[in-house]
C-alpha cells in the first residue's frame, strides 16, 4: 500500500505536468515514507523528501542525522498514538536514508493547530498521527513558500470525545 499511495500521488503530479519539490509523509516505522520516495525519487529524482514525526518519538530524525538506526533512550507518549515507535524498521530504514533529505519533528499542540485548521477549513476530520505534515508546514519548520508540496494527511481514527478536545488545544 505504501508504494502504491506514492505511485498514485506520482501520477497526479505527472498528469498535471507539475514537478514536486518537496514531499512530507507522517513517520512511524518508515514503511509509508519508505514506499512514497521510492515512487518519487523514480519520477522526480531530485524532490526532497521528509519524514515527519511527533517530538517525543523522532527516531526517524535522529537516526538519519546519526546514519544509523538509533533506538530513543527515552519514551514520551503523545498524542500521535500511531507514531509512538522507538527504532525505525529494520528493511524500511535503509531505503529512508538513501532518499530522505532530513526529519522533521513536530509538537503535539502543533499537531492540534494542524487538525483545528484541517477542520475549520475542509471540514477534514483527521487523527492526530496523520496530521503531523500539515503542522511542519503550518509551523514553519520547512519552507514551503513557491515550491509544489505533497503533504501527506491520513486517517480518521479519532472519537469525538477526544478530537473536540484536541481542538480545544490548539491555541490561536
Amino acid at each position: 500500500g505504501q508504494g502504491s499511495f506514492g505511485l498514485e500521488a506520482c501520477e497526479y503530479f505527472i498528469q498535471n505536468n507539475i514537478f514536486p519539490d518537496i514531499v512530507l509523509s507522517c513517520t512511524s516505522g518508515g514503511g509509508l515514507v519508505a514506499g512514497t520516495s521510492i515512487a518519487f525519487k523514480h519520477y522526480f529524482p531530485d524532490v526532497q523528501i521528509y519524514p515527519v514525526e511527533p517530538l517525543t518519538c523522532n527516531d526517524t530524525e535522529i537516526s538519519l542525522k546519526n546514519k544509523t538506526r538509533t533506538r530513543l533512550k527515552t519514551h514520551q507518549n503523545t498524542i500521535c498514538d500511531a507514531l509512538e515507535v522507538e527504532i525505525p524498521g529494520e528493511i524500511t530504514f535503509p531505503i529512508n536514508l538513501q532518499n530522505c533529505t532530513a526529519g522533521i519533528s513536530v509538537t503535539d499542540e502543533e499537531v492540534c493547530k494542524a487538525m483545528k485548521y484541517l477542520y475549520d477549513e475542509f471540514q477534514v476530520k483527521a487523527e492526530p498521527s496523520g496530521c503531523v505534515s500539515l503542522a511542519a508546514v503550518l509551523a514553519n519548520k520547512i519552507n514551503v513558500k513557491g515550491k509544489h508540496v505533497l503533504i501527506t494527511i491520513s486517517g480518521g481514527n479519532v472519537d469525538k470525545h477526544d478530537f473536540s478536545k484536541y481542538l480545544k488545544l490548539a491555541k490561536d
